[in-house]
């Protein structure tokens, strides 16, 4: 409610586009991400009522709902990346040649000059 009554007096201002622009997506992340965690936490809860109404156990449930989360979690922070990854390739590694100095010898070079 508050934050539409902040875009409304703000959407009447011209000069306040990126503001607004800023509001809107900051208010997006923090919906989205508190429906995310409210529905995770829902989940738990209704698992442990489970629990404690039917006596049965849950922890096989509890177990694969964890990793169900854990995967996705993991695959939606890795796609991210992925093109980076790709696009920077395999690490070599690298080996000193004789053109490359320690910074021992720079310091050892400096010293001599002084």
């Amino acid at each position: 409610m508050l934050v539409g009554i902040i875009i409304i007096k703000m959407s009447s201002r011209v000069n306040c586009i990126r503001r607004l622009k800023i509001l809107f997506s900051a208010h997006v992340i923090v919906q989205v991400s508190r429906i995310c965690v409210l529905g995770i936490a829902n989940i738990y809860v209704g698992l442990h009522a489970y629990h404690q109404r039917s006596s049965r156990s849950v922890s096989l449930w509890s177990v694969l709902f964890t990793a169900e989360v854990s995967i996705a979690a993991f695959i939606f922070l890795f796609q991210d990346r992925w093109d980076y990854m790709v696009k920077e390739g395999v690490d070599e590694q690298v080996t000193p040649t004789s053109n490359m100095t320690s910074p021992n010898s720079n310091l050892k070079e400096l010293d001599a000059t002084i």
